[in-house]
Protein backbone atom coordinates (compact mmCIF):
# COMPACT_ATOMS: atom_id res chain seq x y z
CA UNK A 1 0.00 0.00 0.00
CA UNK A 2 1.29 3.15 -0.94
CA UNK A 3 0.77 6.74 0.86
CA UNK A 4 -0.50 8.57 -2.10
CA UNK A 5 -1.24 8.00 -5.37
CA UNK A 6 -1.92 11.02 -7.96
CA UNK A 7 -3.86 9.58 -11.07
CA UNK A 8 -4.77 11.14 -14.44
CA UNK A 9 -2.63 13.62 -14.85
CA UNK A 10 -0.21 15.38 -17.31
CA UNK A 11 3.29 14.53 -15.80
CA UNK A 12 6.11 16.28 -17.03
CA UNK A 13 9.64 14.84 -16.90
CA UNK A 14 13.24 15.95 -18.17
CA UNK A 15 12.98 13.33 -20.34
CA UNK A 16 9.21 14.09 -21.61
CA UNK A 17 5.23 14.36 -21.39
CA UNK A 18 2.47 12.00 -21.10
CA UNK A 19 -0.19 11.00 -19.11
CA UNK A 20 -0.43 9.12 -15.76
CA UNK A 21 0.67 9.85 -11.88
CA UNK A 22 2.91 8.85 -9.40
CA UNK A 23 2.88 6.71 -6.26
CA UNK A 24 4.30 7.88 -2.96
CA UNK A 25 5.95 6.31 -0.20
CA UNK A 26 7.08 7.30 3.09
CA UNK A 27 7.34 11.21 1.52
CA UNK A 28 9.24 9.74 -1.57
CA UNK A 29 8.35 9.07 -5.14
CA UNK A 30 8.42 5.76 -5.31
CA UNK A 31 6.87 4.93 -8.98
CA UNK A 32 6.22 6.60 -12.34
CA UNK A 33 2.70 5.60 -13.62
CA UNK A 34 2.38 5.66 -17.55
CA UNK A 35 -1.12 5.74 -18.54
CA UNK A 36 -4.43 5.50 -16.58
CA UNK A 37 -3.39 2.39 -13.94
CA UNK A 38 -5.39 2.29 -10.92
CA UNK A 39 -3.41 1.68 -7.66
CA UNK A 40 -6.07 -0.42 -5.41
CA UNK A 41 -4.14 0.31 -2.04
CA UNK A 42 -3.48 3.92 -1.31
CA UNK A 43 -4.15 5.71 1.74
CA UNK A 44 -5.12 8.70 -0.20
CA UNK A 45 -5.87 9.27 -4.31
CA UNK A 46 -5.79 12.27 -6.02
CA UNK A 47 -7.45 12.72 -9.21
CA UNK A 48 -5.00 15.61 -11.36
CA UNK A 49 -7.12 15.59 -14.59
CA UNK A 50 -6.72 18.57 -16.36
CA UNK A 51 -3.38 19.37 -14.07
CA UNK A 52 0.30 19.35 -14.63
CA UNK A 53 2.62 17.13 -12.29
CA UNK A 54 5.99 18.91 -12.59
CA UNK A 55 9.24 17.98 -10.77
CA UNK A 56 10.24 20.28 -8.19
CA UNK A 57 11.81 23.49 -8.51
CA UNK A 58 15.16 24.60 -7.81
CA UNK A 59 15.61 28.86 -6.97
CA UNK A 60 19.39 29.72 -7.58
CA UNK A 61 19.47 33.17 -6.19
CA UNK A 62 17.15 33.59 -2.51
CA UNK A 63 17.95 35.70 0.00
CA UNK A 64 16.83 34.62 3.51
CA UNK A 65 19.02 37.11 4.97
CA UNK A 66 20.38 34.73 8.17
CA UNK A 67 22.55 35.14 10.11
CA UNK A 68 22.07 38.25 11.36
CA UNK A 69 19.22 39.67 9.64
CA UNK A 70 16.52 36.92 10.06
CA UNK A 71 13.34 39.55 11.04
CA UNK A 72 13.97 40.55 7.58
CA UNK A 73 13.06 36.49 6.25
CA UNK A 74 14.91 33.68 7.64
CA UNK A 75 14.98 30.05 6.90
CA UNK A 76 12.50 28.55 8.41
CA UNK A 77 10.06 31.25 7.09
CA UNK A 78 11.34 31.36 3.52
CA UNK A 79 12.40 27.60 3.28
CA UNK A 80 7.92 27.27 4.66
CA UNK A 81 7.31 29.83 1.56
CA UNK A 82 9.51 28.07 -1.32
CA UNK A 83 7.86 25.14 -0.70
CA UNK A 84 4.57 26.09 -0.84
CA UNK A 85 5.12 27.31 -3.83
CA UNK A 86 6.71 24.34 -5.65
CA UNK A 87 10.30 25.19 -4.95
CA UNK A 88 11.92 22.06 -3.78
CA UNK A 89 15.46 23.23 -3.80
CA UNK A 90 17.56 26.81 -3.11
CA UNK A 91 20.74 28.50 -3.28
CA UNK A 92 21.34 31.10 -0.52
CA UNK A 93 23.32 33.86 -1.49
CA UNK A 94 25.87 35.16 0.49
CA UNK A 95 26.26 39.22 0.60
CA UNK A 96 23.11 40.37 2.47
CA UNK A 97 23.87 38.47 5.90
CA UNK A 98 25.77 39.95 8.71
CA UNK A 99 28.39 38.78 8.48
CA UNK A 100 28.09 38.21 4.79
CA UNK A 101 29.23 34.29 3.94
CA UNK A 102 33.18 35.46 2.66
CA UNK A 103 35.30 33.32 4.76
CA UNK A 104 34.61 29.92 6.87
CA UNK A 105 34.05 31.45 9.76
CA UNK A 106 30.66 33.01 8.34
CA UNK A 107 30.22 29.50 6.51
CA UNK A 108 29.73 27.89 10.07
CA UNK A 109 27.07 30.55 10.66
CA UNK A 110 25.50 30.28 7.37
CA UNK A 111 25.11 26.53 7.90
CA UNK A 112 23.87 26.73 11.47
CA UNK A 113 20.87 28.72 10.40
CA UNK A 114 20.45 26.91 7.83
CA UNK A 115 19.57 23.73 9.79
CA UNK A 116 16.18 25.81 10.08
CA UNK A 117 15.67 24.78 6.14
CA UNK A 118 12.26 22.83 5.22
CA UNK A 119 13.36 21.70 1.88
CA UNK A 120 17.46 20.93 0.19
CA UNK A 121 19.13 23.68 0.03
CA UNK A 122 22.81 25.00 -1.27
CA UNK A 123 24.73 27.99 -0.39
CA UNK A 124 26.76 30.63 -2.67
CA UNK A 125 30.02 31.65 -0.92
CA UNK A 126 30.36 35.68 -1.41
CA UNK A 127 33.22 36.97 -3.69
CA UNK A 128 34.81 40.31 -2.39
CA UNK A 129 38.51 42.40 -2.87
CA UNK A 130 40.27 40.75 -0.09
CA UNK A 131 39.06 37.10 0.50
CA UNK A 132 40.73 35.51 -2.75
CA UNK A 133 42.98 33.38 0.38
CA UNK A 134 39.18 31.93 1.96
CA UNK A 135 38.09 30.43 -1.12
CA UNK A 136 39.68 27.33 -0.68
CA UNK A 137 38.32 27.05 2.79
CA UNK A 138 35.02 27.86 1.75
CA UNK A 139 34.42 25.58 -1.19
CA UNK A 140 35.73 23.19 0.89
CA UNK A 141 32.98 23.79 3.62
CA UNK A 142 30.90 23.44 1.33
CA UNK A 143 29.81 26.59 -0.75
CA UNK A 144 28.56 25.55 -4.31
CA UNK A 145 30.20 28.48 -5.99
CA UNK A 146 30.85 31.92 -5.40
CA UNK A 147 29.26 34.93 -6.22
CA UNK A 148 30.02 38.46 -6.57
CA UNK A 149 27.52 41.79 -6.67
CA UNK A 150 29.04 44.95 -7.56
CA UNK A 151 26.79 47.20 -5.96
CA UNK A 152 26.99 45.26 -2.50
CA UNK A 153 29.58 45.82 0.07
CA UNK A 154 29.85 42.27 1.14
CA UNK A 155 29.23 43.10 4.87
CA UNK A 156 31.47 45.84 5.10
CA UNK A 157 34.40 44.27 3.04
CA UNK A 158 34.74 46.18 -0.62
CA UNK A 159 34.38 45.31 -4.33
CA UNK A 160 35.69 47.63 -6.15
CA UNK A 161 38.68 45.11 -7.99
CA UNK A 162 37.01 42.32 -8.04
CA UNK A 163 35.57 41.76 -11.72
Amino acid sequence: MCDLFVRNATVVTEERTFDGGISVSNGRIDELVVGQRDIAAARQIIDASGLLLLPGLVDAHVHFSEPGRGHWEGFETGSRAAAAGGITTFVEMPLNAQPATIDAAALVMKKAAAKQSHIDYALWGGLVDDNLDDLADLRRGGVVGFYRERHCRGGGRGLAGAT
